[in-house]
């Protein structure tokens, strides 16, 4: 896993020094400080997640079924999960309580490497976390689980740019940068499409693809919103929300 960080690192410095040399700098000191603050945070909260996915069968007393072993096993669970991901991700947009905790994520005005990190700290309240938790009872092996995270994680990353262009053939079957910069458009909000991680091939089955158009996105974050630091990143919709809903009740009572 530390040749997957080492990685990382040395892909946000290369972009960051490529960009700024170009004259357009895909990183600012106040985004930059405030992705690391949220993924430090996300982190932190999501570290006790995989096993506990790994370990639900043994709570729920259910027997996981065969997988293949190897790499045939860690493609077919990268396949799965890349599907679950997708649902969970349309949810995420569609449904408001779900929306407060991954607002943060869009919260980027930027996008690149590093923003693939910024995430919200609420998906188990959220229930995010719920629509790959059938995944648990499958009975893939602790390898195939890391490389399952790596791939996707590297996905992830590399997709959250400004700069890629389209990659031909490629963007019939996979998320491509072109892709996200749809996703992430500031005027798409949770009306968002390309939910996909990896295979955008679910969009275009779902009915939730949109091409990027002759004109590349450059306006990132999410529309009539500015955050005033990691806690109103992290917490501001569902401040919004449950303050919603308070006045609503003593409205009606």
């Amino acid at each position: 896993m530390w040749l997957i960080a080492l990685g990382a690192v040395i892909a946000i410095t290369a972009e960051a020094f490529v960009s700024w040399r170009a004259g357009r700098p895909a990183y600012t000191l106040r985004e930059t400080e405030l992705t690391l603050a949220l993924a430090a945070g996300a982190f932190a909260l999501a570290y006790m997640l995989p096993p506990a996915a790994q370990w639900a069968p043994r709570f729920l007393h259910v027997t996981p079924i065969a997988m293949p072993k190897g790499w045939q096993g860690a493609a077919l669970l990268t396949i799965l999960g890349d599907f679950t991901l997708y649902w969970s991700h349309r949810a995420s947009h569609a449904f408001r309580w779900q929306w407060a905790a991954h607002e943060a994520h869009h919260s980027s005005e930027r996008l690149n490497f590093l923003a693939s990190l910024r995430q919200g700290w609420t998906d188990l309240p959220a229930g995010i976390w719920l629509y790959t938790l059938p995944l648990a009872v499958l009975g893939f092996d602790a390898s195939q689980w890391v490389a399952y995270y790596g791939i996707n994680l590297g996905w992830q990353m590399f997709v959250h740019n400004e700069w890629a262009p389209r990659l031909g053939p490629l963007e019939w079957i996979l998320v491509t940068p072109s892709h996200h910069r749809v996703h992430h458009a500031r005027a798409a909000g949770p009306n968002a499409h390309n939910f996909a991680n990896i295979f955008i091939v679910w969009d275009r089955l779902f009915g939730t693809f949109q091409a990027e158009g002759e004109k590349r996105v450059a306006v990132f974050g999410v529309e009539n919103r500015t955050f005033d630091g990691v806690f109103d990143a992290a917490f501001g919709e569902w401040r919004k929300l449950l303050t919603g809903l308070w006045q609503r009740a003593r409205a009606s009572a």
